[in-house]
């Protein structure tokens, strides 16, 4: 040990002593969860103790109780804590599928594509724990890594395809930039660990080849560039991420991901540092590229802006991993501003878990969760533990806050920082990314966060927040209308369309200084099947609709249309409501104020004084709990809707279901009101009159044709 127990403690810094006692509060929460072993009492289990994510999260678990090992304040939660871990790592290591016992479900837990996450994860941990080992359980450990690191020779697999794969669209089936990270990262370390293994040069070799094809992109295909002894072009299997480096994952522009893609290499990085092993270059491959496109999507508060939405529970998951990636940038990026987001999201989860009062970090949140899934309840609550632990380990104690780092991150493009691509491109105070085939826009000023994407987990998805109030932020299918169709499959909640019966005809994305002009097509209303009776054509969809957001250069305003039309039949609506603007509202929120804004045509509201918001017709607030629809993923929605059309009926052909113009302005106190007024220009033409900040400009629309045309004028002359 690099330090007496009793010390260490001591030597944390006071936010690191804070994160100790509350891991340790986590650790007696969580007490009911874990089984001792009747036929063992040396090993027990935490959660379900299951192969699959029940083994990830024993790593998890036992990486927090090793941390306390060494960092709990008192000898009793050090001894207590200490024990569990070990406990637990025997449990894992002794029920793989080289080892002599069996997990709770009565099976060993195989080699698969993903089983390397949890010790990886946990690396830093079992490093904490050496000292405790017995020879046998070094043994174990031995034959675990070294049995993984060949099947990721020899029999490597994920879903129907073998090898290493690569692709930038999440359907392809081949976007496995996570993973072949880890599955890197692991033979690396396995080759560094046991340097006498007969085959550790062969885990080397196929670590780089795995590494490289983490964070791919498709200039990698002609690379030239040699790193660990390897040309990049020989050994790349095709791009995981956009030329914008954004990410496809799970199918859609999943934020998420990429932090999860950053996190793996911070946690081998600071492994290898730490055992005094050579890191391989391909650790660090485009990451300085990755972490800009990271970086602005991370508010001021820590928080992770999900521009593309999440399937998964708000504020948990990748959120946690996010913590890896902001130490990771300090220490190695030289990101200044990094230990403070970190801080900030440190002091999110103390809030949610003051909130729940027993000590668990999600007790509160996702009680109903906990009991309904008790399975995926355990493993969330595991990786909040597992990423403070790693932090505190990492960032929290004062003798290690400057742990030293072995290498500088490959770019692929040039090690001299001014000469890397830029990925957000800066505008005077204002940042913006775009993608043109990923089809998405972001803008990024002091005072305005705005958002389209067309390729999100509900499809389309907006976001207009102020930049430092996160909290406004709710992703899934925000700022969409919703349409409700007899005959079509369920909604993941009431505040969605049916995400199987929509699909993206056409989209166009273009940037202006300050702002973007974005546009799509959507089908609506796909694959009708009304039980015993009626199925719609193939591919005839019950209704078009066609949604302009217009991101003005004022660092405040976002115009935008939902106009819906019939398709070809009468079709069977049952109801429909444009705007859809959702506000979250649960512990992350303080206390929510909606105040009426008097209008001479249309409505609006201002909400919390900082979100101006008007529409051209009727607007509604509905209060969506937890409690009315658990679908809603842990959080409940203050959500504003415009022109509700309610009751069954069938629409004619052709006929407008929706035609609502919205504006959205981040205000500030003792501004003048947003003034919004939309126009009709004949049967496809509209104009969108908006005054903010002193300026007046005209949107202009003409949805005659397959794509909408847009034009921006102000007094000055027209915006391009």
């Amino acid at each position: 040990m690099t330090e007496p127990d009793a010390a260490a403690y001591e030597n944390l810094t006071p936010l690191g002593r804070s994160v100790a006692d509350r891991l340790a509060g986590w650790l007696e929460s969580m007490e009911s969860y874990v089984t001792i072993d009747p036929a063992d009492a040396s090993r027990c289990w935490y959660g379900s103790g299951y192969p699959g994510w029940g083994i990830q999260s024993q790593f998890a678990y036992l990486s927090a109780a090793a941390t306390l090992g060494r960092y709990g304040a008192t000898p009793e939660v050090r001894d207590h804590a200490r024990e569990r871990a070990l406990t637990v790592l025997r449990y894992a290591l002794n029920s793989h599928r080289t080892g002599a016992q069996v997990t709770a479900d009565g099976r060993r837990w195989p080699s698969t594509w993903i089983s390397n996450l949890g010790p990886e994860r946990a690396g830093f941990a079992i490093a904490l724990l050496a000292d405790d080992l017995s020879q046998a359980d070094h043994d174990r450990l031995r034959e675990v890594r070294v049995a993984e690191a060949t099947w990721l020779l020899e029999e490597h697999v994920r879903g129907p395809l073998a090898g290493i794969q690569a692709g930038k669209w999440g359907d392809s089936g081949k976007n496995w930039p996570e993973s072949n990270i880890w599955n890197g990262a692991h033979l690396w370390r396995t080759a560094s660990a046991y340097p006498d293994e007969p085959r550790a040069e062969e885990f080397r070799s196929r670590a780089v080849e795995f590494l490289l094809n983490g964070v791919s992109v498709e200039a990698d295909a002609a690379s030239q560039a040699v790193v660990d002894g390897v040309r990049v072009a020989d050994v790349h299997r095709g791009a995981n991420f956009f030329d914008s480096y954004s990410l496809d994952h799970h199918s859609y522009l999943n934020a998420g991901y990429m932090v999860i893609c950053a996190s793996n290499v911070a946690m081998a990085h600071f492994d290898f540092a730490e055992q005094g092993w050579a890191a391989p270059e391909s650790l660090g491959w485009h990451q300085a590229e990755l972490w800009q496109a990271i970086k602005p999507m991370i508010a001021p508060d820590g928080r992770l802006v999900r521009i593309g939405g999440d399937s998964r529970v708000r504020y948990a998951y990748c959120q946690e991993y996010l913590l890896h990636s902001l130490v990771y940038a300090d220490r190695v990026h030289g990101d200044v501003e990094a230990p403070a987001l970190a801080q900030g999201l440190i002091g999110l989860g103390m809030r949610e878990q003051d909130q729940g009062g027993d000590g668990s970090f999600y007790g509160r949140r996702l009680r109903g969760l906990a009991e309904r899934q008790p399975y995926y309840y355990t493993r969330l609550e595991a990786d909040r533990a597992v990423s403070w632990a790693w932090w505190l380990r990492r960032a929290g104690a004062t003798a290690l806050s400057q742990t030293p780092t072995s290498q500088t991150p490959t770019s692929g493009a040039s090690s001299d920082e001014s000469q890397r691509p830029s990925i957000w491109v800066r505008s005077g105070e204002t940042l913006s990314w775009h993608d043109q085939e990923h089809g998405f826009a972001v803008v990024r000023g002091p005072r305005r966060f705005a958002s389209a994407a067309w390729h999100a987990e509900s499809l389309s998805q907006t976001l207009v927040v102020p930049t430092d109030r996160s909290d406004l932020a709710e992703w899934s299918m925000n700022l969409a209308p919703v349409l409700q169709w007899e005959g079509a499959g369920a909604a993941k909640s009431t505040t969605e369309s049916a995400r199987t019966n929509r699909r993206l005809a056409d989209f166009s994305v273009q940037t202006i200084e300050g702002g973007f002009v974005t546009s799509a097509r959507v089908a609506e209303g796909l694959d009708l099947r009304i039980q015993e009776g009626w199925g719609s054509a193939a591919d005839q969809p019950a209704a078009m609709t066609t949604m302009v957001v217009v991101a003005l250069p004022d660092d405040a305003t976002v115009v935008g249309l939902q106009l819906c039309r019939a398709g070809d039949y009468h079709v069977p609506l049952l109801s429909a409501y444009g705007l859809n603007l959702q506000i979250p509202d649960d512990v992350h929120t303080p206390d929510r104020t909606v105040v009426e804004v008097p209008c001479s045509t249309g409505a609006g509201v201002v909400i919390d004084d900082v979100l101006d918001v008007r529409v051209s017709g009727t607007l509604e607030r509905v209060q969506v709990s937890t409690d009315q629809d658990p679908a809603l993923r842990s959080i409940g929605v203050d959500q504003f809707r415009a022109d509700q059309r309610r009751g069954a009926f069938f629409v004619a052909p052709g006929s407008v279901i929706l035609d609502t113009a919205w504006a959205i302005r981040v205000t500030a106190p003792g501004e003048p009101p947003l003034q919004f007024e939309r126009h009709r220009t004949g049967d496809h033409g509209q104009e969108l009159r908006v005054r903010s900040g002193g300026e007046d400009y005209l949107v202009t629309l003409d949805t005659s044709g397959e794509m909408p045309q847009v034009e921006i004028t102000t007094d000055s002359g027209a915006i391009s």
